[in-house]
């Protein structure tokens, strides 16, 4: 068997669970994402079909060797012997062994350490060398001298952090987990990130943060946090900035001293010179983040972007330039981006080698084109990457043209919840998509076929394949790319069949009837915000999601506000089991449902003490907005529920529903649908 370290240690744990254990279970275990244990699932298959021996995969009953005592004995000795890297971790490990080195090492050292032969040491120094070289690193390979890497401490900085970024998960990180639980292939890593002092000096630049505030985002802050554990690591294990290269860095925007200070009185450290210079330059990256600088100004970029679309179009012999989602797309992403590039940081993209080998002429288009436009700037196939991905989309939608616009029913199992969001994404990123209703799935099931053309959903659904796509309510990149091909399937109608369409939504509503449903809008809107609330309950050690949500529904039940807590708590979690909603760039999750124990419509934000795991793979957070309808709910009210629902995606009220303050969230609601009236 040929098998990865962390493979094995997950045949390890399923040999001990001889009755079987959960995805869930595992990855806490084995101190992974629950995302990590899927992807291996099938590599596992493979190998134990090797030695007759199977994995089963249940809904509901979680994973389970099928093996007699007798064959799990045998695989337990087989897997005594160490795991074989695979070559990626082999790679990782090279880089980790030489970057922690000072001196050079002789190829039969290396091959040692990572038993295997000195060929197969060679082939990967081959691989890991063209890695190094988009980092301004060399590899020094000489007979009789050994291997090393050559070049700044700046840059190798800069590849540990981009290691620590790609290889460890976030439970690795900040989930307070023990190095030695980890595949023995991340222990050179985990000592380069110096994981541990990493919750201490998440702790010090947390306490800048609230001295001195930034708008950083969640991933931003990763990586500033990742940028000053590696430093700390290296400067400790002899590793120091020089002054030379603090000298190439121009005009770099800095902390202020007080701001350094204040972050190395929360480490115990000590720092040269060059180092607090260095420091401050990376506690800078909080101020550029807040600023975002940009390379052009709004009319040059907006002139750089047609200019891109033009020489795409000379290049691929179609025209583009009327295609108004690429347009303001390309102008969202270069903004960010081209600064990006111009201050020289590194732009990763995980699925660069898929993009190349789908796409091999439009990524020759896109590389040409955009380095006509963009010659000052030393632009890297990554980047490409990601140009490449808007104007495929665009292609795709430009096959799709001529047809009549495909009408959706957007579901999920209440008809007030995340449906409300993925019709606002479906909306942006498919504008020949008509949103013909936000509905629950009984009330879809009672409308007739012809009423529309798909069925999105956030949920399963009992239905053919044929019939609906299930989708994330927050449409990624790879939900979008599966939405296009199941579009693809559906017949175009043709226009003598438009009439036999049969309307969702009457056409017309008339004056009178249009005041009332206002007035009775606005009655509904003023009960939702009286009775909101923010609850901030104490949490017992090891808390739940099930059992905070729980304790909450007790408290609205002895509120009267309820009827049966028990009850209600327990259709939350199911919904929340058929997939959960964790709000962008945020630490908030969204429950909802509808049941006849809720009298009223109830909008309610619980802050949590502790962070509680929500979702597969599971995700922390401190905070649930919980939104609770009765099962018998007046159009009006569906109405209102669902405008909330959207207005998740304005970044203004997540952060409002982060800081938690009621009065603030109640003005802000009524501002926003006092604006949504304006509108129509």
């Amino acid at each position: 068997m040929k098998l990865s370290s962390r493979q094995s240690q997950m045949l390890k744990r399923l040999i001990h669970h001889k009755e079987g254990t959960t995805a869930n279970d595992l990855a806490q275990e084995l101190g992974i994402s629950v995302r990590t244990v899927h992807r291996e699932m099938p590599r596992l298959e493979d190998v134990l079909a090797q030695i007759n021996l199977s994995l089963i995969r249940q809904s509901g009953y979680g994973l389970r060797l099928e093996a007699t005592p007798e064959q799990l004995v045998s695989l337990e000795a087989l897997l005594q012997h160490e795991a074989e890297y695979s070559s990626e971790e082999r790679e990782m490990l090279l880089a980790c062994l030489l970057l922690n080195e000072a001196e050079p090492i002789k190829q039969y050292a290396l091959a040692s350490e990572l038993q295997v032969t000195i060929p197969t040491v060679t082939a990967d120094l081959d691989e890991l060398e063209q890695t190094l070289a988009k980092y301004d690193l060399q590899l020094l390979r000489k007979r009789g001298y050994g291997v090393q890497i050559q070049g700044s401490e700046r840059r190798k900085r800069d590849m540990v952090v981009e290691l620590v970024l790609d290889v460890l998960d976030e439970q690795d990180l900040f989930g307070g987990r023990v190095a030695d639980t980890l595949p023995p292939a991340f222990q050179p890593l985990i000592e380069l990130a110096g994981i541990d002092r990493f919750q201490e000096l998440e702790q010090a630049l947390w306490n800048l943060e609230q001295q001195y505030p930034s708008d950083m985002s969640e991933a931003a802050y990763t990586k500033l946090l990742v940028q000053l554990s590696v430093s700390t690591a290296r400067l400790r294990s002899g590793h120091v900035i020089g002054e030379q290269e603090l000298a190439e860095q121009h005009n770099p925007q800095l902390a202020s001293e007080a701001e350094l200070e204040l972050w190395l009185s929360g480490t115990g450290l000590e720092f040269t010179p060059p180092e607090r210079r260095y420091t401050r330059e990376l506690l800078g990256y909080r101020l550029r983040q807040s600023e975002e600088p940009l390379l052009f100004d709004q009319p040059e970029l907006h002139h750089s972007v047609h200019r891109l679309v033009s020489r795409m179009e000379a290049e691929l012999g179609v025209s583009l330039i009327q295609d108004r989602v690429l347009v303001e797309g390309l102008k969202q992403h270069l903004q960010p981006a081209l600064n990006r590039l111009k201050q020289g940081e590194t732009i990763r993209n995980p699925l660069l080698n898929q993009i190349r080998k789908d796409y091999p002429q439009l990524f020759a288009a896109a590389a040409h084109a955009s380095r006509e436009v963009y010659p000052g700037l030393s632009i890297p196939d990554e980047e490409i990457g990601y140009l490449v991905m808007h104007f495929g989309a665009s292609l795709e939608r430009a096959e799709d043209g001529g047809g009549s616009d495909l009408r959706a029913l957007v579901v999920c199992t209440s008809g007030i919840g995340s449906s409300r969001l993925l019709g606002a994404r479906l909306a942006k990123s498919f504008p020949r998509l008509q949103i013909a209703g936000h509905v629950s799935w009984y009330e879809a099931s009672r409308l007739p076929e012809g009423a529309y053309d798909l069925i999105v959903s956030t949920v399963d659904l009992p239905l053919p394949e044929s019939r609906y796509i299930k989708l994330s309510p927050l449409l990624p990149e790879e939900d979008q790319a599966k939405l296009r091909q199941f579009l693809k399937r559906i017949p175009a109608l043709s226009s003598d069949h438009q009439e036999d369409r049969l309307p969702v939504l009457a056409q017309g509503v008339p004056p009178l009837h249009r005041l009332q449903e206002l007035h009775h809008s606005a009655d509904a809107m003023l009960k939702l915000l009286e009775h909101m609330k923010v609850y901030r309950l104490p949490q017992s050690a090891g808390e739940g999601l099930s059992e905070v949500t729980e304790r909450l529904l007790l408290l609205l039940e002895q509120q009267g506000l309820v009827s049966d807590g028990l009850q209600v708590s327990g259709k939350l979690m199911q919904r929340e089991s058929y997939g959960s909603l964790v709000l962008p760039d945020s630490s908030l999750a969204m429950l909802h449902t509808r049941s006849r124990h809720v009298p009223e419509p109830l909008l309610l934000l619980l802050q949590l003490e502790n962070p509680v795991q929500v979702g597969e793979p599971s995700v922390p957070v401190t905070g649930l907005l919980v939104m609770l309808a009765p099962h018998e709910l007046a159009s009006v009210q569906l109405s209102l529920l669902s405008e909330i629902s959207a207005m998740l995606l304005e970044p203004e009220l997540i952060h409002l529903l982060e800081e938690g303050c009621e009065l603030k969230l109640r003005q802000w609601l009524a501002g926003a649908w006092l604006d949504q009236l304006h509108r129509v």
